[in-house]
């Protein structure tokens, strides 16, 4: 991953600590079978490309380390500080929650709780989401993907002159008008 030269030195070695913690955790317990590092390093890429700095990155690379390994919160705090976990936590979905829908709103509202540096995370995930729209088979889970996505969007005001959330619209349009002429 190439960092743009204006990115510090002190935030290189940040970058590169959370990204060693995210494949470390990964190896030892990780219970996705996607590609969840890359995904990961894409949604943190992202960000530093279009700029943003220092939490948001850090939080992008973390991001599903809770939900997708035995990491904990505690150890979050220790290794990163006291906001990446808050940040963190505020990505990770509250599986206790069974209904799909009620899920990601909740999810959506503790990100926006936060504030923009958590709603720029779930903004570039999203985005990174969407690049696999077209291998979902199923219809309906193509259409909760989706909905998601907008229910997101329309949702994250905080969000609303930022270049990710622009960025995510303009996926979702390019999506729904190839969807809707395929």
């Amino acid at each position: 991953m190439l960092l743009p030269s204006s990115i510090r030195l002190i935030e290189s070695k940040e970058i590169e600590r959370a990204i060693y913690f995210l494949a470390d955790e990964y190896r030892k317990s990780g219970r996705n079978p996607k590609p969840v590092v890359f995904h990961s390093l894409r949604v943190a890429y992202t960000l530093l490309e279009i700029g943003y700095r220092n939490l948001p990155i850090i939080a992008g690379i973390l991001h599903d380390v809770l939900e997708d390994t035995d990491a904990d919160s505690k150890e979050l705090r220790k290794q990163f500080g006291p906001e990446v976990a808050r940040c963190v936590e505020s990505l990770t979905e509250n599986t206790a929650i069974t209904d799909a829908v009620a899920r990601y709103k909740e999810l959506y509202g503790r990100a926006i709780k936060y504030g923009k540096d958590a709603c720029v995370v779930r903004a570039a995930d999203l985005l990174d989401n969407l690049r696999y729209f077209w291998l979902v088979e199923d219809a309906a889970k193509r259409n909760t993907l989706f909905k998601k996505v907008r229910y997101f969007i329309e949702y994250a005001r905080v969000l609303q002159e930022e270049p990710i959330l622009r960025m995510l619209q303009k996926n979702l349009d390019e999506i729904s008008c190839a969807f809707e002429h395929s």
